[in-house]
């Protein structure tokens, strides 16, 4: 850890420059931090933060996600931190992440929590990334081993017709995550899963029992529509089980990032009832379909090479094939 230019002091601000910080297989550079504090709070053993307001962080990790699996395994936190630090807020203007030469930008970050002995609690945190913004509240315990519980939630602004929002509660460790996931736009859609890193991949499971597939639809492994250079993320989706639109669909597939996010997925859907959502489009269906795609600044780009449609729509009966 390396601090340059230090000036102010503890009863009015503090501001520090060109921090540098290295640790395993990550560095951490700040460009500039302001902050304020109650010092006469440290004779109750708390350290209080009014204001943290820090202009740019840029992280960089040089190992894959197997080296940042290991090092956050061992614990984040080695020792017990003896005083409680409390931030009313923490404020970050520009958040740079790069994770094997890829690089995520994240604006306008706001955080407010406390760090218990080990025990990090964030009671509030929003930050915009790309066309999504984003907040979570929860708990992580930064020594090993490494837990956390907490709720996400999301809005985006794509495009009128892919306007998405909704909230996951998500609770696990570095091995597995279980996710309780609640879309409510542009309609509702509810699962719950378990994510769990195999094979240099994550892979996505519904905790339902296996349902029955369709021989007339390709395996949820099919060709990705990513480019062919090593991808940072694989989702590997298996009979994931989700209720939407007064039916039940399983989904089988992956998700593949690279620069964008690419997906390839098998989707079965029962008793789909267009009408909860448009009720001039009463109907039951039976819809089973390929689809890939990708999400091309911001803009989805779908292709759905296989297609069937059964059932009822307007009280007429349906069948399409394609």
């Amino acid at each position: 850890l390396t601090l340059n230019n230090i000036q102010g002091d503890l009863l009015s601000k503090i501001t520090i420059d060109d921090i540098q910080y290295d640790v395993g297989p990550q560095q951490m550079a700040i460009d500039n931090v302001s902050l304020r504090c109650s010092p006469l709070a440290l004779f109750t053993g708390k350290l209080q933060i009014d204001s943290l307001d820090i202009k740019q962080i840029a992280y960089t990790v040089t190992e894959d996600l197997n080296a940042i699996r290991e090092f956050a395994s061992n614990g984040l936190i080695e020792t017990t931190i003896p005083l409680t630090i409390a931030a009313n807020r923490v404020s970050v203007s520009e958040l740079i992440v790069e994770v094997s030469n890829r690089r995520f930008q994240a604006h306008d970050l706001n955080i407010k929590g406390r760090l218990i002995n080990n025990r990090l609690v964030v009671e509030a945190f929003e930050t915009q990334f790309n066309r999504f913004r984003i907040g979570f509240s929860g708990d992580v315990n930064l020594a090993a081993p490494v837990s956390y519980e907490g709720r996400l939630r999301w809005r985006s602004e794509l495009t009128k017709a892919f306007d998405n929002a909704g909230a996951c509660t998500i609770s696990g460790d570095v091995d597995q995550m279980t996710l309780n996931i609640d879309v409510r736009e542009p309609f509702s859609v509810r699962t719950t899963g378990v994510l769990k890193w195999e094979q240099d991949a994550f892979t996505l499971s519904g905790v339902q029992p296996p349902a029955p597939k369709a021989s007339n639809t390709k395996s949820g492994t099919a060709h990705s529509t990513a480019s062919s250079s090593s991808p940072l993320l694989v989702l590997q989706m298996e009979n994931l089980q989700a209720k939407t639109l007064h039916g039940e669909v399983a989904l089988d597939g992956r998700l593949i990032w690279q620069d964008e996010p690419a997906w390839d997925i098998v989707l079965n859907a029962n008793n789909i009832n267009p009408g909860s959502r448009f009720p001039e489009w009463p109907g039951e269906l039976t819809i089973k379909a390929s689809v890939q795609g990708r999400l091309a600044e911001g803009i989805p780009q779908l292709s759905i090479p296989d297609f069937i449609l059964d059932g009822r729509l307007l009280d007429q009966p349906i069948h399409a094939k394609g």
